[in-house]
């Protein structure tokens, strides 16, 4: 399966959705603290840590719609201003390394759509392309 960019943006917003639905104020406060990162193995343990602590959650999901032979992720944080969060996704494979950077606005994530965060861990297991779409207008292209 060829990846593309805008998959792998998507990707991020997904990660950062089922953390925030597994625990509100500590995701924010690990995404606003700066230096967080988010590490996925090969079976989807995910775990998102920073100054403000860690969070551990799974990350299968969003592994089963990337589809890729997957050894490890990483997704390193940068608070960039006020709400706007930076980032560099490095996908490990068998076969190779990808990256992407970008940025997104966390306030807008989490408002957006009524609670697009909210909505995420529903919308992971049926892979709505309306949620996808919007993820890729807030992370870019």
């Amino acid at each position: 399966m060829e990846l593309s960019s805008p998959e792998l943006k998507v990707a991020v917003g997904k990660f950062i959705s089922i953390a925030y639905s597994k625990d509100k104020g500590l995701t924010t406060q690990l995404l606003l603290s700066g230096g967080a990162s988010i590490t996925v193995d090969e079976q989807g343990h995910a775990k998102l840590s920073g100054k403000a602590g860690i969070l551990v959650f799974n990350g299968s999901p969003v592994l089963e719609n990337i589809g890729a032979n997957i050894k490890t992720i990483n997704i390193s944080f940068s608070n960039e201003e006020d709400m706007k969060i930076g980032y560099t996704l490095t996908l490990n494979m068998k076969f190779g390394r990808m990256k992407v950077k970008g940025d997104f606005d966390l306030d807008e994530m989490i408002t957006s759509c009524s609670g697009l965060l909210c909505r995420a861990a529903k919308a992971l297991k049926f892979r709505h392309a309306s949620y996808d779409a919007e993820l890729k207008r807030i992370l870019g292209n």
